[in-house]
Parts: C-alpha cells; sequence; structure tokens
C-alpha cells in the first residue's frame, strides 16, 4: 500500500530473565529439524542491552492482564 494506511503495533511483553533461561534450555535440549542452540551468553547480551520502549506509543501487556 502505497502512502501510508499501515498501522505499526509494538507489543512489549515483560518476562522475567528466569523464565527465559527456563525456555532456552528447552529450546536448546530439542533435537528436530529446527533445533538451534543458543548459548546463555547470547541471551545475557541481549538481556542487559535490551530498552524497552517508552513514551514511543507502546502497549505493553502486564503479566496476567489477558
Amino acid at each position: 500500500m502505497r502512502g501510508g494506511g499501515w498501522r505499526i503495533i509494538l507489543l512489549v511483553i515483560p518476562v522475567e530473565r528466569a523464565e527465559l533461561l527456563r525456555r532456552l534450555d528447552e529450546r536448546n535440549g530439542r533435537q528436530d529439524g529446527n533445533a538451534l542452540a543458543v548459548a546463555e551468553s547470547a541471551l545475557d547480551d541481549f538481556y542487559v542491552r535490551f530498552e524497552p520502549p517508552q513514551d514511543e506509543g507502546e502497549e505493553i501487556i502486564e503479566p496476567g492482564s489477558f
């Protein structure tokens, strides 16, 4: 669509680091054709550098609100 008409919505779903590590462990245990191991250090690098959007028109979904 040219000239607009699109609306982008960014949903930010906060997840605690402990839950991310649990999911990473589960993911790294996969043995199927789509398996891709991710080092905990890669998660840590992303986690410390992630800046949640603030005052950018974002919608934040708080845990338990859906």
